[in-house]
């Protein structure tokens, strides 16, 4: 959940070019911002968690940019090239994989608003080389993934050509198989599906793609460095890609990108991701109209919510909706992280395959708005779910669109209705939570969340809707029923019953406690830092009821110290996280991991055996009792192991 970025300054303040004088590095790196000191504390606590992270993973490099308003920082760290020790810069082209979706997006919305195309014209009207299937897919249908075309179908060939590929090559690849699904119906992610839409642009536009993404949204942009992936072409400043084998950093294998080419075939740098936002939400290229529409939730047939709209994943981090798309390929990984409301967008690229960018990107969201999508232990997670989802999607759809989501009185009171009869001791507790977000129910659980916003805004105004977007579903649930104890103008209809208020009470009471501004440096510090707050968060933790969930912090730092060859520290660390986080499968599986290395097979299955009362369908303790070839161990799976009936 998020944080008040106002409250994150620490002690001291220094100006930023001070700041890179005394900036411990441990590789070579390059930073650029605007004059001034404004987020310099910020900037130096991204720093070094980025080069403490880097360290610790060994990651050949990361790119960070971000804006905020008119501020614009970018800094590169490590090696674009390892092998001739050339440092990474704001202006280095790395693979961006699947953020070239959004990117294509924008060029088919442009063609849209240019009058060349309508998004329920037929594929085949721009592409008549792409067969006619069972049944019509739209253009529409591939910018949300409700084409029914596959993914790949084997990798193992799919995902290593050698050679390039044209247009019309690229989508012979797919265009001969059968649908998976009738278009509408299912949300299937496919990158062939917006190859297909890059033939879109091609047909309407009757320029190759590459040329009227140059012109039309990559230059009015400001995306001069951005191109595409040509494998033999000379590109300035492309970075080289790597990949892990056996914990080693190596080379990652050639591929030629080109037969996905409108779905993950361009490059560029985390500048030009950044200038893409920013162009976006000062208007540039697409309508205001036109990007609401991008950044809506697509839904399928039966009412369901894919939350992806047109080219872009769709979320809620608190109360703040962002729009966001990662990617990941040979020799990459890429995250770009978008507020439109906020005006502040995070773009990230790494130069090693299979590393986890997202989390940079929301720590410097984190930072800077105070979005930060912190998780809390509480008696019952089904029942803060149903707080926390009514919070998202209430109180993000309401930063979003400035309204209610209750068409009028009636609808509202029985939006409350459902909200309070969702029973915690039902079976499906959890599915009717989420069914309770959904269009098919009339989404309840957003209504009474725009409900509650509003009501707040009429009576302690915006800013106090701002202050509870960053502090999360508990402060948010608390300053409401406050409210209506207060205020009789509001109907008993939108209350919440005696039990749940005092549920509530007890949990803010425990919550105030244990999310300070001491607790939320936790989110913030480098994973090999983690060890000396482990005492003070215990102590702070202990004998409360509602506490942050730093369960992965925990498991991530043992980790570490097994890789220092620190294995009894480090389950030592995941012995204290049980103690804390006692729901948490993960965790048991990670102690039976440490067991099983130490010898100890006993153990061992004692905890992964604990892992699957958890979670009976955590695959890794599965495979890792299987492997123990243990009899009782086998029962237990046959016991508690679900299985899903085939139709």
């Amino acid at each position: 959940m998020t944080l008040l970025a106002s409250k994150l300054r620490v002690s001291t303040l220094k100006t930023f070019f001070l700041i890179i004088v005394l900036s411990i590095c441990v590789i070579p790196s390059l930073s650029f911002v605007q004059k001034g000191d404004k987020y310099a504390e910020e900037i130096k606590m991204i720093e070094d968690y980025v080069e403490k992270e880097l360290e610790r993973l060994k990651i050949p490099s990361i790119s960070i940019a971000f804006y905020k308003d008119d501020f614009f920082w970018k800094r590169s760290f490590g090696y674009a090239d390892m092998e001739h020790k050339i440092p990474a810069r704001p202006d280095t082209l790395y693979r961006l994989a699947s953020i070239s979706k959004p990117i294509t997006a924008v060029g088919i919305l442009r063609l849209m608003e240019e009058g060349k195309l309508s998004l329920d014209d037929e594929v085949q009207k721009y592409v008549p080389y792409f067969p006619r299937k069972r049944w019509p897919i739209t253009i529409r249908h591939l910018l949300g993934h409700l084409s029914g075309i596959s993914h790949y179908r084997n990798y193992d060939e799919e995902g290593h050509f050698k050679t390039h590929y044209t247009t019309e090559e690229s989508i012979g690849v797919f265009k001969d198989w059968k649908l998976k699904a009738k278009p509408g119906t299912k949300f299937i992610y496919t990158t062939y599906g917006f190859n297909l839409l890059g033939g879109v642009i091609e047909g309407a536009s009757g320029k190759p793609y590459a040329e009227y993404m140059r012109q039309n949204v990559w230059k009015p942009l400001g995306m001069n460095n951005t191109t595409m992936d040509i494998a033999n072409d000379i590109i300035t400043n492309r970075a080289s890609g790597y990949r892990r084998i056996n914990g080693e950093v190596k080379n990652c294998e050639f591929v030629d990108i080109s037969s996905r080419f409108a779905g993950g075939g361009i490059r560029s740098t985390v500048v030009d991701l950044v200038n893409l936002s920013k162009g976006l939400d000062e208007g540039k290229v697409l309508s205001k109209e036109t990007q609401k529409m991008m950044y809506t939730s697509m839904v399928t047939k039966n009412g369901r919510a894919t939350e992806y709209g047109m080219g872009w994943g769709v979320d809620f981090i608190q109360g703040f909706w962002n729009v966001a798309h990662g990617g990941g390929q040979q020799g990459t990984s890429t995250h770009l992280l978008r507020f439109p409301g906020e005006k502040f967008a995070v773009a990230v690229t790494c130069n090693e395959e299979n590393q986890n960018t997202s989390r940079y990107a929301r720590l410097v969201s984190g930072l800077i708005l105070g979005a930060f999508p912190y998780r809390l232990e509480t008696p019952s997670l089904d029942s803060h779910w149903r707080l926390r989802l009514t919070f998202l999607a209430g109180l993000g759809y309401y930063s979003k669109f400035g309204t209610t989501f209750a068409a009028d009185d009636e609808d509202l009171k029985e939006s409350f209705v459902y909200f309070n009869k969702l029973d915690p001791d039902a079976k499906r507790f959890r599915q009717q939570i989420n069914d309770g977000a959904e269009l098919l129910t009339g989404a309840p659980l957003v209504k009474v969340g725009t409900c509650m916003a509003e009501k707040i805004k009429e009576h302690h105004g915006k800013s106090m809707v701002d202050e509870l977007r960053r502090n999360g579903s508990i402060p948010f649930f608390k300053t409401y029923i406050d409210l209506y104890k207060k205020d009789s103008s509001i109907p008993d209809e939108y209350k919440f019953p005696g039990d749940f208020e005092r549920m509530l009470e007890d949990w803010h009471r425990s919550y105030v406690k244990t999310w300070t501004e001491e607790t939320k440096k936790y989110f913030l510090i480098p994973i090999a830092d983690l060890g000396k707050y482990i005492d003070a968060i215990k102590d702070k933790f202990k004998g409360e009821i509602v506490y942050p969930r730093l369960n992965s912090l925990f498991n991530s730092y043992a980790y570490y110290l097994k890789g220092k060859k620190k294995l009894d520290e480090g389950l030592a660390v995941l012995l204290d996280a049980i103690e804390l986080f006692p729901s948490d499968a993960n965790l048991f599986d990670s102690v039976g991991e440490f067991y099983l290395v130490k010898g100890d097979k006993t153990k061992a299955i004692e905890y992964y055996k604990k892992a699957l009362e958890a979670n009976p369908n955590l695959r890794s303790s599965i495979q890792a009792l299987e492997k123990l070839e243990e009899k009782h161990s086998l029962d237990y799976l046959i016991k508690h192991t679900r299985v899903k009936s085939k139709k």
